[in-house]
């Protein structure tokens, strides 16, 4: 029994599209900024990875800075937020979960999984 949900769970986890990593350079516009996925994380097969539309996503300076970029995430819960290098505060889900970022000249993907506790945000080199 314990083998067979093994078994679904990893053939969900195969056929999501729309999860952290997932390649999304076809969805990228930018050359200089940051960019990356928000997801819905839960412990049950349905919702593993599933992608979140239409959630707000922003970039200021500071925590009580100026808003520089905002938008909301497309398919597969894409977001890109065009930005100079520097330090930056990233929120998603309209500032209830935020977190302290540097972009460097290029791109920098920040994907972030909800769950207990505000969830967990992934960082990696872009592009």
């Amino acid at each position: 029994m314990n083998r067979l949900l093994l078994a679904s769970a990893a053939l969900a986890l195969t056929r999501c599209s729309c999860g952290p990593g997932d390649d999304v350079s076809d969805l990228l516009t930018i050359s200089q900024g940051v960019y990356g996925t928000l997801s819905t994380g839960c412990d049950t097969v349905p919702c593993l990875g599933g992608g979140s539309t239409g959630t707000p996503v922003s970039l200021s300076v500071g925590p009580d800075g100026g808003t520089v970029a905002s938008t909301s995430t497309q398919a597969r819960g894409f977001y890109e937020l065009a930005a100079d290098a520097g330090s930056y505060r990233l929120c998603a889900y309209g500032g209830g979960v935020c977190t302290s970022i540097t972009i460097p000249v290029g791109l920098i993907r920040a994907d972030h999984t909800s769950g207990p506790g505000g969830g967990v945000w992934r960082f990696r080199d872009g592009g």
